[in-house]
C-alpha cells in the first residue's frame, strides 16, 4: 500500500518593494501569511535588501536563493524553500540578454526524497511597450522548463506582466497553466486588481485588473506530483495601515505527492 505523503505547496508573490510606504509592516504581514500557510517554497519578486533581510530573520525554517549575482542595490527575485524538507542540488541564474530592466530567470533543482523538483521564478519585462522583450523572455522560460530531465517536476511562476492572450502559441503542450487547470475562475484570475487593491492609484487609468502573476507546471514522468488546489492570498489589510501587503495578491498551489514511480505520463502527440 502506498504511503501518504504530506502535501507540497508553492506560493508566488510580488512584494511591491519599490513602494516604501509602510514597507516594514507590509513585509511583516507577508511573513504572517507565510507562517500561517506554511508553503514549502515561495517565489518572490520585487524584493529589496531590507525586506529580504526582514524575511530571512523571520522565516527560520527556510533557506533562500536570490535571482541576482550582482550587488543588491535595486530590486530582485528570490526563492525561499523549506530546508528540512528539500535538498538543494543546483542553482542557475539566466540573465535575459534583451532586458533593459536587468531581469533574469532563477532556476533551482531540488530533491524531496526520491522526488525531483525544479523551481523557477522570474519578473518579466514590465509595461506594454516592452511586449516584444517580454515574450522573448517568456519563450526562454518555457524552453528552460522543458529542458529538465523527464523525471523532474517543474514549477515555474512569478510576475509575468502578461496581458490576456500574449502567451498564446508560446506554451508547450506539456506545460500546464495552473489557473486554467483549476477551472479558470474569475475569483482566482486577477492578481493585480485595482477594483479591490488600493495600494496605488493610477491617474486616468480607471480600475485595471490583470492576471500578471501566474504558475505553470510540467509533470514528471513517471508522475510524482498532482496539482490539486489554487488559491489567491494576501488580501487582508495590514493592521494599523491603509495598505495591503502588496499591490499584487499572492498565488499558492497545493500539490499531492505520490511514491508510485510506475505511473507514466503519455507523451504529447506530435
Amino acid at each position: 500500500m502506498e504511503a501518504t505523503l504530506p502535501d507540497f505547496k508553492i506560493m508566488s508573490w510580488n512584494l511591491q518593494g519599490l513602494m516604501r510606504a509602510e514597507l516594514e509592516k507590509r513585509t511583516d504581514a507577508v511573513k504572517t501569511v507565510i507562517l500561517k500557510e506554511e508553503p514549502d517554497a515561495v517565489f518572490f519578486q520585487e524584493l529589496i535588501t531590507s525586506s529580504y533581510q526582514q524575511l530571512v530573520n523571520s522565516l527560520k525554517d527556510y533557506d533562500s536563493v536570490l535571482g541576482t549575482d550582482s550587488s543588491r542595490g535595486g530590486y530582485f527575485t528570490g526563492i525561499f524553500y523549506k530546508k528540512k524538507r528539500m535538498m538543494l542540488q543546483n542553482i542557475e541564474i539566466k540573465r535575459f540578454e534583451n532586458s533593459v530592466m536587468e531581469r533574469s530567470l532563477l532556476a533551482l533543482r531540488l530533491s524531496l526524497g526520491k522526488i525531483k523538483i525544479a523551481l523557477l521564478t522570474t519578473h518579466l519585462e514590465s509595461m506594454p511597450h516592452f511586449k516584444t522583450q517580454r515574450l522573448e523572455q517568456l519563450t526562454e522560460c518555457f524552453e528552460t522548463c522543458t529542458s529538465f530531465p523527464e523525471n523532474y517536476n517543474v514549477v515555474f511562476g512569478g510576475d509575468l506582466n502578461l496581458e490576456d492572450g500574449e502567451e498564446e502559441g508560446l506554451v508547450q503542450e506539456s506545460i500546464k497553466d495552473l489557473w486554467i487547470e483549476s477551472g479558470s475562475s474569475d475569483a482566482l484570475k486577477y492578481t493585480w486588481d485595482f477594483t479591490e487593491n488600493k495600494n496605488d492609484q493610477l491617474p486616468d487609468s480607471g480600475q485595471p485588473r490583470r492576471r500578471y502573476d501566474r504558475l505553470y507546471f510540467r509533470s514528471s514522468n513517471p508522475v510524482t506530483m498532482y496539482a490539486e488546489k489554487l488559491q489567491v492570498l494576501g488580501k487582508d489589510m495590514v493592521e494599523g495601515t491603509n495598505y495591503h501587503p502588496s499591490d499584487h495578491w499572492a498565488l499558492m498551489e497545493t500539490f499531492k505527492l505520490s511514491n508510485n514511480f510506475n505511473q507514466q505520463v503519455l507523451s504529447p502527440s506530435k
